[in-house]
């Protein structure tokens, strides 16, 4: 069975993750509004398919697919979880709980 990831936003970094995610085999479902995005991440995918192969040295798996939404319902369906890069990290949760925590602050 496929993996499939959703991403919400195509810009740089959602471009980057759609490549990543795509050149490792997996089915992405993207939702930006955006009318450039599927341009803008076709582009991040042709520049990823020349690069990503110069980082490794193993043979990388099929290509995956990449589909494109009109709403986030939609790119979203069937996904149990999600994980969102943020400007404070990574945070992460599930169908389950739906709070994000505030990440503890540091004592000097």
């Amino acid at each position: 069975m496929q993996k499939t990831a959703a991403i919400i936003g195509g810009g740089v970094i959602g471009g980057g993750w759609a490549a990543r995610f795509v050149l490792n085999g997996w089915a992405v479902r993207v939702f930006d509004p955006d009318p450039e995005a599927k341009r803008k991440i076709t582009e991040v995918m042709a520049n990823a398919r020349r690069s990503l192969p110069g980082l490794t040295d193993v043979a990388l798996p099929p290509e995956g697919t990449v589909s494109f939404h009109d709403t986030i319902a939609e790119a979203v369906a069937g996904r149990r979880g999600y994980r969102k890069a943020c400007r404070s990290g990574w945070r992460s949760s599930t169908r389950h709980s739906r709070k994000f925590r505030r990440p503890a602050r540091r004592r000097r």
